[in-house]
């Protein structure tokens, strides 16, 4: 999975991606492909912002309630090797442990805006907080890596659409939802751009 997103990641960086065109004629705007990769929606009390961070390295993975930083890409931009994030995500699933963190913030995304505005406005006060949401928002992407299984489609659906409203940073553009039998599926902020653009990045990814 990281390698094709990753993949993905270059050919956008680069402007490489292919055109989707609609009904074979209208090509798609790929300048929304700028903003898939670290882009984040910040709210404000009159209007929302759209924050790209092109230069992110890292990926945010959240287990049990509990965040982690964790470099993906070395200092040329490079992806690490798959072996290493293998063993950073095993440690974070140890050191997250069994017991579920009660202050799940990512519920604060999912309310009306305005009030979530002037919610992060509260928790950007104190320095570590700060730090925290900032890292969360510029980072390239949100892996959160659920504890329970899903039995079929529709709950892996209902997982992946609303989760249980505290398990998803939904201002994220993505989200990538991992379970513990290896399905996957995606939460992508939709209002910055148009579907397809996520779509291009799955399709490698489900095919691999």
């Amino acid at each position: 999975m990281y390698v094709c997103i990753y993949r993905f990641l270059l050919k956008a960086s680069k402007g490489k991606i292919e055109n989707i065109l609609n009904q074979g004629v209208v090509p798609f705007d790929s300048y929304y492909y700028n903003h898939l990769f670290g882009g984040c929606r910040i709210p404000h009390e009159e209007c929302d912002e759209l924050k790209s961070h092109p230069n992110s390295r890292h990926i945010t993975v959240l287990r049990k309630g509990k965040y982690f930083k964790v470099e993906v890409l070395d200092n040329r931009g490079e992806l690490i090797p798959v072996r290493q994030i293998k063993e950073k995500i095993q440690y974070i699933m140890n050191l997250a442990g069994d017991l579920e963190d009660e202050r799940l913030i990512a519920g604060l995304t999912a309310q009306e805006r305005t009030i979530w505005a002037e919610q992060r406005k509260v928790l950007m006060r104190k320095a570590v907080n700060k730090e925290t949401i900032e890292a969360i928002e510029s980072s390239l992407l949100i892996v959160y890596l659920e504890n329970e299984p899903a039995n079929d489609i529709t709950q892996r659906s209902s997982v992946c659409m609303v989760g249980r409203g505290n398990n998803i940073w939904f201002d994220k553009v993505i989200n990538i939802i991992i379970f513990p039998d290896a399905h996957m599926g995606h939460n992508i902020e939709h209002s910055c751009m148009d579907a397809t653009v996520s779509y291009c990045m799955n399709n490698p990814t489900l095919h691999f």
